[in-house]
């Protein structure tokens, strides 16, 4: 009963999934999404346009055809030697963009790296008292914490470039986590060698920008990566660490940005639906789904 259960509900979130990645993918095919930027007057409201479907089409096309080609010669690729280029030149993007521009963030970036501050320099009323940002936005305390902490140990006050860098580095153990998913997730060797490409493409093309917000982002997702890592290891192995390294990764996550809490909900999905399937014993799942929620809502 419960394997058929296990079986339709698995089905269901295929499907899903399937559906909204088609609606995602349509969307961007016809329209854009853009911000109206006013100058000393920050706006997060969204516009859409029509976008040029005909450009588009013909980009979707040469990146369709060139991932076939890749995969046609990826026989002749050694698949570490890639994995090593995809690293490196992700890191070199990242390290050059950063110090390169320089570019110093303001709004909430900023705010967090004054409370990091004041509150190093014991001044906590600044930003702790009724009105002033931690009280206002407690949810960012868990990344405060962490420039405090970056801030300590290379003795340092203000300087949103040593984050910024940093970010760089978390951003190439992100992609080496990506591919360590797709390992367990795929067999096929060429079908690694296309992850890789992939992972090495987004690395360059996206978090080479997106290295310069000092945020919770980049940190945040490297743990929410390691406990999906380690929740797939434990699909297989049964392993009671896994259960540990899970529940303290994930909660860092959360902490370093709180969005990351759809990770844990996703990994205790996939405990439930394999305790439906009879792979996993009740008392492994209430344990790591007490231990998330524990850390996290405490």
């Amino acid at each position: 009963m419960l394997n058929k259960i296990q079986e339709k509900l698995s089905k269901i979130i295929k499907y899903a999934v399937a559906i909204i990645c088609f609606i995602i993918g349509v969307l961007a095919l016809f329209l854009t999404v853009y911000f109206k930027v006013k100058i000393n007057n920050a706006t997060e409201a969204c516009y859409t346009k029509i976008d040029n479907i005909f450009f588009n089409l013909i980009n979707v096309s040469i990146g369709v055809g060139a991932l076939y080609g890749f995969y046609k010669v990826s026989d002749k690729i050694n698949r570490k030697i890639l994995f090593i280029l995809v690293v490196v030149i992700s890191m070199i993007f990242g390290f050059a963009w950063i110090n390169y521009i320089q570019y110093i963030s303001d709004d909430d970036q900023l705010m967090m790296v004054y409370s990091a501050d004041n509150l190093l320099n014991k001044q906590t009323g600044l930003v702790l008292n009724p009105g002033e940002y931690l009280n206002r936005n407690p949810h960012q305390l868990g990344y405060v914490i962490y420039v405090m902490a970056v801030y300590k140990i290379f003795n340092l006050r203000s300087n949103m470039i040593v984050l910024q860098n940093l970010n760089v580095l978390y951003s190439a153990i992100n992609g080496i986590l990506l591919y360590f998913i797709c390992k367990e997730l795929f067999n096929e060797d060429k079908i690694r060698k296309m992850c890789l490409l992939l992972i090495g493409l987004f690395s360059v093309l996206y978090w080479t920008f997106f290295d310069v917000h000092v945020y919770g982002n980049i940190p945040g997702l490297m743990f929410a990566l390691v406990a999906t890592l380690f929740t797939l290891k434990f699909l297989k192995n049964k392993k009671i660490y896994n259960l540990l390294i899970i529940a303290i990764t994930i909660t860092i996550a959360y902490m370093l940005k709180s969005n990351y809490e759809i990770f844990m909900l996703g990994i205790i999905c996939v405990i439930i639906l394999d305790i439906m399937k009879g792979n996993t014993k009740l008392k492994y799942a209430l344990g790591i789904v007490r231990n998330c929620c524990s850390n996290v809502y405490s």
